[in-house]
């Protein structure tokens, strides 16, 4: 919870509140991509690479609190 990217997002589901954690990656070119599910940064993998095209990349803007700042709401996925 004290590392500035993981972002906590509250979904309801069926009725029932579900929380997905995940990490997010600076979408500034040379930033080290960081793994969404596991937290761990990839090495030789930089934001505006050719290797970020290896990567599923989502963005989440919709607002939610805790997703205030866009620049931070990029999610690198590698399946």
């Amino acid at each position: 919870m004290q590392d500035k990217d993981f972002r906590k997002i509250d979904r309801h589901f069926k009725g029932k509140k579900k929380s997905i954690e995940l990490y997010s990656t600076n979408s500034t070119p040379g930033t080290r991509i960081r793994d969404a599910t596991t937290g761990s940064r990839i090495n030789n993998a930089r934001v505006g690479s050719r290797e970020e095209n290896f990567f599923f990349k989502v963005a989440i803007c919709t607002g939610e609190k805790g997703l205030s700042n866009a620049d931070s709401n990029i999610f690198f996925f590698d399946t």
